[in-house]
């Protein structure tokens, strides 16, 4: 006998019962609970951190979080992004599975894709094509692909594709939803924004996800920019509200979240329905090859070898370290003077600030709400800024613009430029803040990864630092290496070898 499954879908929730009313048995809803469950991390510091057994101040809280519930008469409820997975499990299950919608019907028009339009209007980048598509036979989904896959020109597309829809776009950054909106204003008339300062809403409105809270919920299409980053409880709650939409995400590192939030995505985004990686990406000439070049960084001492809280551990192991930071400027400075154009990643303005001081002639990028009071006084006491110097939105813009013009040719910037620029002749980028987080082993070097035929680059040069000092951040570093061996970048060590999978890591403290 057959067994079936009604899987009944109302706003922003699905349903699933054995009849539409009665539950599954045991077995199957365990199933598909055990798949919607996941193990949530969370960093302790301080005395809220500090491990006994091991006598460390750094430890990590783990917490089973469950993705769905259960109605009164004991049915399994979850997000509607959940379906293709849920109906996926009860088909191999060997389930009959009956889908029913109860929401409102939207104008037939609604959806109705103008290729015409989009094929009048737009010149397609390898596989641009295939995603639109994707997104055309899609209700809803993920969308994985490399930095330089052109999103921008996407979200144009998609708004041209439906031109009787309310789109509403999102993105974390501020500075990243104006160079959305003004991309899009070559294409699409009329674009609004709410965010960075305006607050002007129209069919097609850009986003920050701070300003969420301004939104009506009632977009036909929301497409979220950067996906990954908006998993936290707040974000993701505002996007939930948005109850009859087609639901789209863009991220290059989908599953790379420390805590593991990524895992709600899929309630809301659904699953993913166009990916393209890194090869692939390279070979159909979207992006350049990328050359990591590691720097050796055994200054004979561990200047964090006392110090046990992660914030201070980064002081004086990274951002603070003069050798280190010796050693980075060095390698800045004979690029530049090369003919490279150059820029350094750093994790904070501590370190940025730090840096300049060896790097006079680069410029220093950073958000304004990384200056505050009792920091800036800290910074003029100690001659690393100016009493006068100040960073706003628009200075921040115009040192993007003139970097992208190559005005000048060599800078330091904290992550406000680590997603949402585009700066195709940039050759060299060196990742300075030591950090083992597998998003910004992708997101960071994605900013040298761009074709750019004026400056003739056939590669992208990653630098980043083998920080033998200290075991923690040589572990880091390991971290970080394969990381890009994930994405096929052929790696250079110090001596010289090429860094292959499986190779013997020497421990800190001894030398080749």
């Amino acid at each position: 006998m057959s067994k079936f499954a009604v899987i009944r879908q109302r706003s922003p929730f699905i349903e699933v019962s054995a009849d539409g009313q009665n539950p599954l048995t045991n077995g199957i809803a365990r199933k598909i609970a055990d798949r919607l469950t996941y193990t949530h991390m969370q960093y302790l510091h301080g005395e809220e951190g500090y491990d006994a057994v091991s006598n460390t101040r750094d430890s990590v809280k783990t917490e089973l979080r469950r993705l769905y519930n259960f109605s009164a008469n004991g049915c399994l409820c979850c997000l509607k992004g959940w379906r293709h997975t849920v109906s996926r499990i009860l088909e191999e299950e060997g389930f009959r599975v009956q889908y029913v919608n109860y929401d409102p019907e939207k104008p037939a028009n609604t959806y109705e894709a103008h290729w015409d339009r989009v094929f009048d209007r737009f010149e397609f980048r390898p596989r641009q094509v295939d995603c639109l598509a994707q997104i055309d036979m899609h209700d809803e989904g993920v969308i994985e692909a490399v930095t330089a896959f052109g999103k921008s020109f996407m979200f144009a597309m998609i708004c041209t594709l439906y031109p009787n829809a309310k789109i509403d776009i999102v993105t974390k950054s501020k500075s990243v939803v104006a160079t959305i909106r003004n991309r899009l204003t070559k294409w699409i008339p009329d674009v609004g924004q709410v965010g960075g300062g305006k607050k002007r809403k129209r069919r097609v409105t850009v986003y920050t996800a701070d300003s969420l809270k301004h939104s009506d919920f009632d977009a036909d299409i929301v497409l979220v920019d950067e996906v990954h980053e908006l998993m936290t409880d707040r974000y993701f709650e505002w996007l939930s509200r948005y109850w009859h939409a087609r639901m789209f995400g863009f991220t290059a590192t989908k599953e790379t979240r420390f805590d593991n939030a990524y895992e709600r995505m899929e309630g809301l985004f659904g699953p993913t329905i166009f990916h393209m990686p890194y090869p692939l990406a390279e070979q159909l000439g979207i992006v350049v090859p990328i050359i990591c070049q590691w720097l050796s960084v055994e200054p004979g001492w561990n200047p964090c070898r006392t110090v046990y809280k992660r914030l201070e551990r980064k002081r004086w192991g990274i951002w603070r370290h003069d050798y280190r930071n010796r050693v980075i400027a060095a390698a800045a400075e004979s690029l530049v003077a090369d003919g490279n154009q150059t820029l350094i990643l750093v994790e904070t303005l501590e370190h940025g600030l730090f840096l300049r001081q060896l790097l006079p002639e680069f410029q220093l990028c950073y958000s304004e709400q990384a200056l505050k009071k009792h920091k800036r006084d800290f910074y003029v006491n100690n001659n690393l800024m100016h009493p006068e110097e100040s960073m706003t939105a628009q200075r921040r813009d115009q040192l993007r613009r003139q970097f992208e013009d190559r005005q000048f040719m060599g800078a330091i910037a904290t992550g406000v430029w680590s997603v949402g620029v585009s700066f195709d002749s940039l050759q060299v980028m060196i990742r300075a803040d030591g950090g083992s987080s597998e998003t910004n082993s992708t997101q960071g070097p994605g900013r040298v990864c761009r074709i750019n035929p004026e400056t003739g680059k056939n590669c992208g040069i990653l630098i980043d630092c083998d920080d033998r000092f200290d075991d923690r951040f040589a572990n880091g570093a390991d971290t970080r290496r394969r990381s890009y061996s994930k994405h096929g970048w052929t790696q250079y060590l110090p001596d010289g070898t090429i860094w292959r999978p499986g190779m013997r890591t020497r421990r800190v403290g001894t030398r080749q």
